[in-house]
């Protein structure tokens, strides 16, 4: 699914990225060499006065821009991940485990009619339960998760009262028990509605609250716009988060098609144990109705969970695999600036040596000295962290938004690998013989 969704790769993507690649390397290798060759002096100079203010301003500046990037996408990343996490564990309003899908089409076939879809239907639905293992089974013809097209409308009651829209949805009987769906007031359709008269209807929990209050809703007559026909409100049921669980809830209004089954429709059955190991069972059993019919689709509907997820997943695994380069890449600039400081250093380190300060001192006021940058950058990149809220609802709209607690997490991770990296780069100052730095100088 991801492979589909970025299949943009032609010459004007490849021109973009050649052009970015040339700008990359001229403005972080050739200008920054070209600056320090000209700012940074050579020979005898350095030795006798160490590094030149030019230069120590310039490499602090590089230090601050690394932290303050590497801190937005830091937070950025501890947003994404959370973001994701509280995708795996939302509510998407009914149950995906031990569900098997299989979808069917009858456009085109000797099926193609109202009574013999409806005929069909029957027929498939008594093989799926007959199954060992199939606990109960139902259609509907569009499946949550799968569905990328929809009918839809206001609800008008009686007295002349209008919902906000709302989308149509048919179903079988059991069908929200098999999807484990929460019924909160009334009841499903059960097979006897196709013999009665009147139409019914169930309808979505907020939908019924613009209609009732409470299970006052139950009983209640609605009709579709340009239509008169009434149903009566025998249900109340949760939403559904049909387009994913990073997308809202959306209302609906059901209809039993026990008796106007659509030509598309997706056959669902709650198993025992494991749904994989139904599912050729139950593809067999609707193939076995008539083998003319299509059917396609088979997969569990854990399945279908993951591949909605594919997406987010992959622009959070994204986020995060560019979030550890960039601390990895300022992990390595701050460990090599303060090791070449150190060299830059040595007479200075070796006259505070050999007038008596420690060796443990002299790491301490270099690890001083190289947080003033770190501590400007993180100043500037938890702006920069905060300003890339709307990317990150672009990228995955369940992200929440990049909060004090994300910047602190991240600001703590960097802090502590960049002292970690300090120290550990100042640790050739105790390999320094101060008697022999000088004799050298």
């Amino acid at each position: 699914l991801a492979a589909q969704v970025y299949t943009i790769l032609d010459a004007r993507v490849l021109a973009f990225a050649i052009g970015i690649a040339m700008v990359t390397g001229l403005l972080f290798g050739v200008v920054p060499a070209w600056l320090v060759r000209h700012l940074q002096p050579s020979g005898d100079l350095v030795r006798m006065s160490g590094a030149a203010p030019h230069a120590t301003r310039l490499r602090g500046l590089l230090i601050a821009m690394q932290v303050a990037l590497t801190l937005i996408l830091l937070a950025g990343s501890v947003t994404m991940g959370r973001g994701f996490l509280n995708l795996l564990g939302a509510d998407i309003g009914f149950r995906t485990d031990r569900l098997v899908t299989v979808s069917v089409s009858l456009a085109g076939t000797r099926e193609h009619s109202e009574k013999r879809q409806s005929q069909y239907a029957r027929e498939v639905l008594d093989r799926l339960r007959g199954i060992p293992g199939v606990q109960s089974a139902a259609a509907v013809d569009f499946l949550p998760l799968d569905a990328r097209s929809f009918a839809g409308g206001q609800l008008f009651t009686e007295s002349g009262a209008e919902t906000s829209m709302v989308v149509y949805g048919k179903v079988t009987a059991d069908y929200f028990r098999t999807m484990g769906t929460e019924i909160i007031y009334g009841r499903e359709f059960v097979s006897s509605d196709a013999q009665g008269s009147g139409g019914i209807a169930i309808v979505t929990e907020e939908t019924a609250r613009q209609i009732a209050t409470g299970s006052a809703v139950i009983g209640r007559k609605v009709h579709l716009r340009h239509s008169t026909e009434l149903y009566t409100i025998v249900g109340v049921v949760r939403p559904v988060h049909y387009m994913g669980p990073e997308r809202p809830a959306t209302e609906q209004i059901f209809f039993p098609s026990d008796n106007d089954f659509p030509s598309f429709a997706t056959f669902v059955a709650r198993v025992r144990g494991d749904a994989g190991d139904s599912l050729a069972a139950c593809r067999d059993a609707v193939q076995s109705v008539d083998r003319e019919i299509p059917v396609f689709g088979v997969k569990t509907y854990q399945q279908r969970l993951e591949e909605t997820l594919t997406v987010p997943r992959f622009r959070t695994t994204v986020f995060l695999f560019f979030g550890g380069f960039a601390l990895l890449l300022a992990m390595a600039g701050i460990y090599g600036v303060s090791s070449y400081s150190i060299t830059q250093r040595r007479r200075e380190i070796g006259v505070r040596m050999a007038i008596g300060a420690s060796a443990q001192g002299v790491r301490a006021m270099i690890l001083r000295q190289a947080l003033w940058p770190i501590g400007a950058g993180m100043l500037i990149g938890a702006g920069g962290a905060a300003w890339q809220g709307k990317v990150l609802e672009h990228l995955l709209p369940a992200a929440p938004t990049v909060d004090m607690g994300a910047c602190a997490a991240a600001a703590l991770v960097l802090a502590s690998l960049a002292i970690a990296a300090i120290w550990t780069a100042t640790g050739r100052v105790l390999e320094l013989n101060p008697i022999e730095v000088l004799k050298c100088e």
